[in-house]
């Protein structure tokens, strides 16, 4: 779609970072994880679920990964709204805990609907 994506995230522990593809791919692996895709007009997103793969470590090690503060994320965000622009070999990733959302949103144009109104308004006035 064209314009400004931003990126909501919710909850109290929502958390989100842009990275490298690989680098996303590579930390989600050992969870069971959703990737989202968009169709090729840009217009809907699909969900498909991922089965996590085998890891070399434990499930005690893997509960206590956080991906707050690595040093794989180009940026990253807490619960709100930031504008976010993805390059062809970047992705992001959203760990939103219990309750959590995700949404993207896209900025619209709304200088075309106040034109209008004035434009109205000063036709009006004659």
């Amino acid at each position: 779609m064209p314009g400004q994506a931003n990126l909501v995230v919710g909850g109290a522990n929502a958390f989100a970072a842009i990275g490298s593809t690989a680098d996303v791919e590579a930390w989600v692996a050992p969870f069971d994880h959703a990737v989202l895709s968009a169709d090729a007009a840009g217009e809907r997103l699909f969900e498909e679920p991922v089965p996590a793969q085998a890891s070399e470590l434990s499930a005690e090690e893997l509960e206590q990964l956080d991906p707050r503060g690595s040093d794989l994320w180009l940026s990253e965000q807490g619960p709100g709204r930031a504008a976010m622009s993805l390059g062809a070999d970047q992705s992001v990733l959203a760990e939103l805990g219990d309750g959590g959302t995700v949404s993207v949103v896209w900025v619209q144009n709304d200088r075309t609907p106040w034109a209008a109104r004035c434009w109205r308004q000063a036709a009006s006035s004659h």
